[in-house]
């Protein structure tokens, strides 16, 4: 499953990443753009491997 991480606030995307985690998915990935695609290209923004390593400490793993 990806994430596209932009124009969200992280808790968002924390709480979406367990909730498809609950789902059955073990798979989340994130994507590596350095700015939003869409929208206000200096909107909320996070950076993919800071964020992949954060979603570690609130997934289960295997």
């Amino acid at each position: 499953m990806q994430i596209a991480p932009q124009h969200a606030p992280y808790p968002a995307i924390r709480d979406t990443v367990a909730q498809r985690e609950d789902l059955g998915v073990d798979i989340p990935v994130d994507w590596d753009h350095f700015f939003p695609l869409s929208g206000d290209r200096n909107g909320m923004h996070f950076e993919s491997s800071t964020m992949v390593g954060t979603w570690a400490e609130h997934t289960r793993g295997s």
